[in-house]
């Protein structure tokens, strides 16, 4: 997809997406934007960001360390034949191969119907906040119809003889495949079906000449999930990046959430905090 198409893909998935130019940015939290793909490196720091983030902040990766007070750190699979050979050698792999197989989802319709039990049971298990909406059949029905009709998603069903029993969605952005959302139900964790997604998705990349690489995600001190891929071959990829911040949003964070503003920041717990600017040099911050 282009960095338009994509634009509007997650525009109609809610995102809130803003247009500064030919530049797209993705307002992460209220008032608080990166760029649509967190990948993008920018040569200097941004000259026009969105208004809003006068009140909060925002953040972008850079191709050189010269104005960085930040870094992004981003779970990669860049050697894909690599990960790929030490996953065949996976007494877990082996067992998911046997119980399960992947299929391409091609109908909304019975997508829904047989995927939307899996994604109340995940939800269930692991109590996330964001997109219980989607526990609705009907609302998880219509975001069904949001994937399939893109026509560019790579759409997943991991199967045995009962049906859907996980799913994986990637979509590629500048030569690098994301994989964007994977679930599976909790009978199906201990038969290997996470790790079954993950390395399908691998294959299909390096199936294709226009990946160089799969992005899993930002890498978060503490996060269990970042063991997954790491176990699985994830390198961490860390990027100079600049971060302005509005001088009030930044005390509340280092006062009232210090670990989420050291994350922000891309900071261990035995590094020192840089002084940040409140905003990027000439930066201009427009309405959309």
């Amino acid at each position: 997809m282009t960095l338009s198409e994509f634009a509007e893909f997650e525009r109609r998935n809610g995102a809130r997406i803003l247009a500064i130019g030919d530049q797209y940015w993705r307002e992460v939290r209220p008032f608080f934007f990166q760029p649509l793909v967190l990948f993008q490196e920018f040569s200097s720091p941004a000259a026009s960001v969105p208004f809003k983030a006068r009140l909060g902040g925002f953040q972008h990766a850079l191709s050189t360390h010269g104005s960085s007070n930040s870094r992004i750190d981003l779970l990669m699979f860049t050697d894909i034949p690599g990960c790929l050979a030490k996953a065949r050698k996976s007494g877990q792999i082996k067992k998911a191969i046997k119980h399960f197989r992947i299929e391409e989802s091609r109908d909304a319709e019975s997508f829904a119907r047989e995927a939307h039990p899996v994604y109340v049971d995940f939800h269930n298990r692991c109590g996330y906040g964001f997109f219980s909406e989607r526990r609705e059949l009907s609302v998880f029905a219509e975001w069904s119809r949001v994937l399939h009709a893109n026509g560019k998603l790579l759409i997943y069903g991991l199967r045995d003889e009962q049906g859907i029993r996980g799913v994986s969605i990637s979509y590629l952005v500048q030569r690098t495949l994301i994989f964007a959302s994977s679930f599976a139900d909790t009978a199906s964790l201990k038969l290997g079906a996470p790790s079954l997604l993950l390395h399908h998705a691998l294959e299909v990349a390096a199936s294709r000449d226009d990946v160089d690489a799969v992005f899993a995600t930002r890498r978060r001190p503490g996060k269990s999930l970042d063991d997954f891929y790491l176990c699985r071959g994830a390198v961490v990829v860390s990027k100079p990046a600049f971060l302005g911040l509005n001088p009030v949003t930044r005390a509340l964070l280092k006062f009232a959430k210090p670990g989420e503003f050291r994350a922000l920041v891309g900071l261990e717990d035995s590094d020192k905090v840089k002084p940040l600017a409140d905003s990027a040099p000439q930066t201009r911050l427009e309405r959309a």
